[in-house]
């Protein structure tokens, strides 16, 4: 009796172990799991490996290396193939605790491309919606970003949520407005008030727009003289930020009237200043591209014309633009446009012909050509243009 009871003692105990060790794969298992899931993940295939294997997903494989990386449940998460997993696995205690080394939850990774949609309604709480990574974004953020605003629930979109920060600053208005789908957010909370809240360098939600070129998708009410007029860090106003980006056409006209063209920032500049200064005068709508906005100098007498030539830019610019009075207007240290423009940049109708070359080849010794040389050149061959009989430009 005694050694029967010694052998089924000895059983249940191999029994037992064995069954641990089913349970707890050892290291090198799971890690040959967890690059399995990735590479599963990335080609969307998840679905095709749960089938012939089912053992690898487990709880143990998917929270693995959290504290050194991404665990496969974030980068699952990322790529859209969180449908694919046991329902089991799709727990609060995973989505919205297991955390990354940037402090993201999958819920993060899932918002920020756009696979929100994919996680079952009662784990998109209102608080855990509102959980920050270490950039201090929550999952709102992260679907605004990604133009998914629509997959955030109702109960996620209110008032607290969309004008938290993050580390810039920057609110839900500031990314939906950065991407152009100011829409997605639920018209009783787009207000005013919120296109005038200041990120850390003092851009509002426009500013972000005119970065983007996305002014146009901004509703009209919206488009405040307030907001419109609000200066960041760099003292500039949403209009100066899309004329230093290159995209004033993609402001609505009602905003380029007489006074935004004409308002100057803290260094004297117009929008037109500030276009040509960044090499995009020649993308500038016409409707404001006139011979008076053209000649309007800043602080040390420069025109917009001074600046684009500074930056080669004369040759993109309508011939009417380039007249005898506008070349001829010097700045406070007496320069003309033509003095910022290097003579090997010019077009070829403002070039002057090369200098003779002695026997040698060297240059002969003659004087570089003034600027009241150069601007008698420029008249002749804009008056042989008028005629129709001037070289094309190149």
């Amino acid at each position: 009796m005694v050694i029967e009871s010694l052998l089924s003692a000895a059983v249940e105990l191999g029994v037992k172990l064995l069954g641990r060790r089913r349970e707890n794969p050892a290291p090198a298992d799971i890690s040959r799991m967890v690059e399995a899931i990735r590479a599963a993940a990335r080609q969307h295939c998840l679905g095709d490996l749960r089938r012939t294997h089912p053992g690898y997903f487990r709880r143990e494989v998917l929270i693995a290396e959290a504290s050194t990386g991404t665990p496969p449940l974030h980068e699952i998460a990322r790529q859209g193939q969180l449908a694919d997993l046991p329902r089991r696995l799709l727990t609060a205690d995973l989505l919205q605790h297991l955390r990354d080394g940037n402090a993201s939850t999958p819920l993060h990774e899932a918002a920020r491309e756009g696979h929100l949609d994919q996680i079952p309604l009662s784990l998109l709480t209102p608080d855990f919606l509102a959980m920050t990574d270490a950039k201090g974004r929550t999952p709102v953020h992260c679907a605004a970003y990604a133009k998914r605003l629509n997959q955030v629930p109702a109960a996620g979109l209110t008032g607290e949520s969309l004008r938290r920060t993050d580390y810039t600053g920057r609110t839900v208005f500031h990314l939906a407005a950065l991407v152009g789908h100011l829409d997605q957010i639920p018209d009783h909370l787009l207000t005013a008030e919120a296109m005038c809240q200041p990120n850390r360098y003092g851009g509002n939600p426009l500013h972000d727009a005119a970065w983007a070129g996305n002014l146009d998708q901004v509703p009209a009410r919206l488009l405040t003289t307030t907001a419109m007029s609000m200066r960041n860090c760099q003292g500039w106003t949403p209009l100066d930020v899309a004329a230093a980006r290159g995209r004033l056409a993609s402001v609505p006209t009602t905003l380029l009237n007489a006074e935004a063209v004409g308002r100057r920032d803290r260094y004297g500049w117009t929008i037109l200043h500030t276009a040509a200064a960044n090499g995009f005068l020649h993308h500038t709508p016409a409707a404001i591209l006139t011979p008076e906005n053209i000649l309007t100098p800043d602080r040390e007498g420069r025109t917009p014309l001074h600046l684009a030539a500074a930056m080669h830019e004369l040759a993109l610019l309508p011939s009417s633009l380039l007249t005898k009075e506008a070349l001829s207007i010097r700045d406070h240290d007496g320069r003309t446009p033509l003095d910022y423009f290097p003579k090997a940049a010019l077009p070829k109708k403002l070039r002057r012909p090369e200098h003779k070359r002695g026997a040698a080849g060297t240059p002969m010794n003659e004087p570089a050509p003034s600027a009241a040389q150069r601007l008698a050149d420029v008249e002749h061959t804009l008056a042989q243009d008028a005629k129709g009989r001037g070289p094309a430009v190149d």
